[in-house]
């Protein structure tokens, strides 16, 4: 029997913010097999079944993001984020580390530091980090709901002459099926002008 292959998970914090945690953002993996087995993940659920002072044995190794540290570093650059899912992980450690150098840096930065893009199921039931992104939005310098819900709308709120965006997909919320992807598409023009002509980052 081959070795289980170790499970990966992006680190969803930012160390500038609080640099004695790490926040991981895992999925539990839960299903049925045509044959009714009950099927659970085996590191979500050894992590779910977890608790307070258990001892964890991990590793942390250098990801993608370190490579682009520079790009996430330069306030002059717009960053377009874009986390379905749990993919939101590695998006939030950004979006936290770009509010912290916003705090602690004076000088030149971007009119548009980053556009986050968010999908998940529902509303009520899957959105990952909502209290983050409620925080995030109902700054008192925040703009108007674009849209009239927070239901695959976009918001906005100001900081340091700097504007953040937050754009919501909830796939499963009624009978329209509504996508990252549909958000994307919807705001094209707004971010063909942030690739091409701000050097805008993916």
């Amino acid at each position: 029997i081959p070795l289980m292959r170790p499970r990966h998970y992006s680190i969803a914090s930012c160390m500038n913010e609080n640099p004695s945690n790490i926040d991981i953002c895992v999925g539990l993996v839960r299903t049925k097999t045509r044959y009714s087995r009950v099927y659970e993940g085996v590191c979500s659920s050894y992590l779910i079944n977890s608790h307070i002072n258990d001892e964890i044995y991990f590793y942390i190794t250098t990801g993608l993001i370190q490579s682009i540290q520079p790009i996430i570093n330069d306030l002059t650059i717009p960053l377009i984020l874009i986390g379905p899912g749990t993919g939101v992980a590695p998006m939030r450690a950004i979006v936290k580390h770009r509010i912290q150098l916003l705090k602690q840096i004076e000088g030149v930065v971007s009119n548009d530091v980053f556009k986050l893009f968010l999908g998940n199921r529902h509303i009520d039931k899957d959105f990952l980090y909502r209290d983050d992104w409620e925080i995030f939005i109902s700054n008192e310098s925040s703009s108007e709901l674009i849209d009239k819900s927070l239901d695959n709308s976009i918001r906005s709120y100001n900081y340091n002459n700097s504007t953040m965006y937050l754009s919501t997909a909830f796939s499963r919320q009624d009978n329209n099926k509504y996508y990252v992807n549909n958000n994307i598409e919807k705001y094209g023009k707004y971010l063909y002008d942030l690739i091409v002509n701000k050097n805008g980052y993916i």
